[in-house]
């Protein structure tokens, strides 16, 4: 997406790495992502290194997340070294019970709560919310209970805004520190 708004702006000399690179010495998915505040897998520059579209990744261990590339219904879907969905549209609720199952993780209304609370999070602010900021947010919605670090972490073990937001079909949260 990056680079192709620097094309599109007639700024085509800026879209190679060497160029975007020399632009941010701390390197264009760290340091110009966090000054632009842009989620990190949202960037075509990520995908061009390190997600070629000709792999097809499998899980480190069963039951683990997807990377590199998943086959579900007969369709591919790309994702992130971390298993976020690259194509947000692409999200649909089956494809979220896959995911899951994937994870090991059977969703309920108690899992859709989280996930429908962090889709409409992100559309609203652009950014997947980390774990405090999500259960700041869902108590102030749905009460300290059902926002409570517990809660959230029994149903996603691995992290309510990591795990949740791979499930979700969301970018990684931004200095998630969750499981």
């Amino acid at each position: 997406m990056l680079k192709r708004a620097l094309k599109d702006a007639g700024n085509a000399a800026l879209t190679s790495d060497v160029a975007l690179d020399e632009l941010f010495p701390g390197g264009v998915l760290v340091q110009g992502s966090r000054i632009a505040g842009v989620p990190l897998s949202l960037l075509d520059a990520e995908l061009d290194r390190s997600s070629p579209a000709t792999v097809t990744a499998t899980p480190v261990t069963p039951k683990q997340y997807y990377v590199g590339e998943f086959k579900f219904n007969d369709e591919s879907f790309k994702v992130t070294q971390l298993g976020n969905l690259v194509d947000l549209h692409r999200w649909t609720p089956q494809l979220a019970e896959h995911m899951a199952l994937r994870e090991d993780i059977v969703l309920t209304d108690a899992h859709w709560e989280v996930l429908h609370f962090l889709r409409a999070f992100y559309f609203e602010y652009g950014v997947t919310p980390m774990v405090k900021i999500l259960m700041k947010h869902m108590t102030d919605e749905v009460g300290a209970e059902r926002a409570s670090r517990e809660y959230l972490y029994n149903l996603f073990p691995k992290g309510p805004s990591r795990q949740g937001s791979r499930i979700a079909g969301l970018p990684e949260p931004q200095g998630c520190i969750d499981g």
